[in-house]
């Protein structure tokens, strides 16, 4: 993910790469926080992940819910983490969501570090460790 981002010139870009990439899936045993993986979905952080961070940044319709993720939807954040998950949903995927939420921020705040002067090496690096927080720690 950091490479691609520091390929695309715009976060719309790296945006739509991440969702196209979104029905991957990610085994057990990667290196991801175990609650990231327990969804039950043979490993499919990445339909989070990837689909939720890809719609973050492009502003693309992820499962019917473009606008919560364009807008940052604090409210559907904190219903979601209460008893009021959707139907179908296990704690998992609703942690998976709120995470992407984070990714998406990250590769945001990435770009927009370079275009207030931080060098891209710099903000790789950055990228790298907050993800690496994110999904790994």
């Amino acid at each position: 993910m950091v490479n691609n981002w520091a390929c695309k010139k715009n976060p719309k870009d790296l945006g739509d790469l991440l969702f196209k990439e979104r029905n991957s899936t990610l085994p057990t045993g990667q290196g991801f926080k175990p609650e990231l993986v327990a969804s039950g979905q043979g490993g499919a952080v990445s339909r989070h992940i990837l689909g939720g961070a890809g719609a973050y940044l492009s502003g693309k319709n992820y499962l019917g819910r473009a606008q919560e993720f364009r807008d940052g939807v604090e409210a559907a954040i904190a219903k979601m983490q209460g008893n009021t998950r959707r139907q179908g949903e296990n704690q998992a995927e609703v942690l998976d969501d709120q995470v992407s939420r984070d990714v998406g921020r990250e590769a945001k705040f990435g770009y927009d570090s370079v275009n207030k002067g931080k060098s891209k090496e710099q903000a790789k690096k950055d990228l790298r460790n907050a993800l690496r927080k994110l999904l790994c720690e």
